[in-house]
């Protein structure tokens, strides 16, 4: 009975895990296109939705899976690996302007496309640097705790 239960109980944390590491990261992912209108008080007044949306799948993440798994160390682990995701996929999607004006028109006709990807890309690339930084600093926190 009791190894029952630890099993329901292991099963349920793995799910929660992914839930909230879904939430997390699509938070964290959608800070990326949002980052370039931080600098533009302007643009940013049109978009506080989307980057409240952001901050609160970042923080509602954070909390399912540190409610639900009890412990910082299982805690920080989820949360750094989860933080590397955005990162490495940024590095990937991000290699160059022409392969991302490709992608993006798959979409449609954009216009300014190439305008906005040059100005856009920087921008792209340090928050995917925070990303990787942050994420591999919450991994090597919950090793030593």
């Amino acid at each position: 009975m009791a190894l029952k239960r630890s099993i329901i109980e292991l099963v349920g944390l793995q799910v929660v895990k992914i839930i909230a590491g879904t939430v997390y990261i699509a938070g964290l992912t959608s800070l990326i296109p949002l980052l370039p209108l931080v600098f533009s008080p302007q643009e940013l007044v049109k978009a506080e939705y989307s980057l409240a949306a952001a901050f609160g799948f970042i923080f509602a993440g954070f909390l399912l899976v540190y409610w639900f798994s009890g412990s910082h160390r299982i805690a920080l682990r989820a949360l750094g690996l989860y933080t590397l995701v955005p990162g490495i996929l940024a590095v990937l999607f991000l290699f160059s302007p022409h392969h991302m004006a490709k992608l993006f028109r798959l979409f449609g006709e954009l216009p300014n496309l190439e305008q906005y990807l040059q100005s856009y890309l920087p921008n792209a690339w340090f928050l995917a640097g925070v990303y990787i930084i942050v994420g591999s600093f919450l991994v090597w926190l919950s090793v030593k705790k």
